[in-house]
């Protein structure tokens, strides 16, 4: 087998100590440049579990996706994505809306795409041109616009502002690493969103939000 595989366990831990989550990732990089990434999160104190299958090009740009949300163990929808350059489908089972299917034709290609585990939001850096613009603002289609992708999944489109603040050394349970600060600038009221990541899959090392009071960590990485 010629592809590399990474697996980790990312936990969610409110500022307070309470582990509110978690969140296990398998993230497979093909010869041809594609990454696919499988990803469980759980969120306890609002009952979610995501499952989700996500693939991004060797420049990063969402290839496909499929989704399974379940809030309070009750099925919320399953759904399956495209996208081709200008061009996003999802095709969609929603238990409170029945069949949709989505076909939107794009300005543009997206930048990225949010199907909303952690992990996952750390590939709209792969975006982030480092030409001396400290905020640049990224066009990402999303599964879901609400923060915790407790919605759907269908597709919707966000502007998303980050800022680049370099390169700093972050302990984690899983080690130490000399790690990419960025920062999330949301417009719709959000604040800050700080986060790291490191090495060439964009693996998330930290983040840390003021709207769910959580720091996400990395707390396992196994590299094969």
């Amino acid at each position: 087998m010629k592809h590399r595989t990474v697996t980790g366990r990312i936990a969610y831990r409110r500022f307070d100590g309470l582990v509110r989550g978690n969140e296990s990732f398998h993230l497979t990089a093909h010869t041809d440049g594609d990454r696919t990434i499988r990803a469980v999160s759980e969120i306890y104190d609002s009952g979610i579990l995501r499952d989700v299958t996500y693939t991004a090009d060797r420049d990063w740009r969402p290839k496909d996706a499929a989704i399974r949300l379940r809030i309070h163990d009750r099925f919320v929808g399953s759904s399956w994505f495209r996208f081709d350059g200008r061009r996003a489908e999802c095709e969609a089972f929603l238990a409170d809306g029945g069949r949709i299917s989505q076909n939107l034709v794009l300005e543009a290609p997206p930048d990225s795409f949010n199907p909303h585990p952690v992990q996952a939001d750390m590939w709209h850096f792969a975006a982030y041109r480092h030409n001396g613009e400290r905020v640049q603002t990224m066009k990402v289609l999303t599964a879901s616009p609400l923060h915790d992708g407790a919605s759907g999944p269908l597709l919707a489109s966000l502007d998303v502002p980050i800022e680049y603040l370099g390169t700093e050394e972050v302990r984690v349970p899983a080690g130490t690493f000399d790690a990419e600060h960025f920062r999330f600038l949301h417009e719709n009221g959000w604040p800050p969103q700080d986060a790291w990541c490191w090495g060439d899959d964009l693996i998330l090392i930290r983040m840390d939000w003021d709207y769910t009071e959580t720091t996400y960590e990395l707390v396992e990485l196994i590299s094969c």
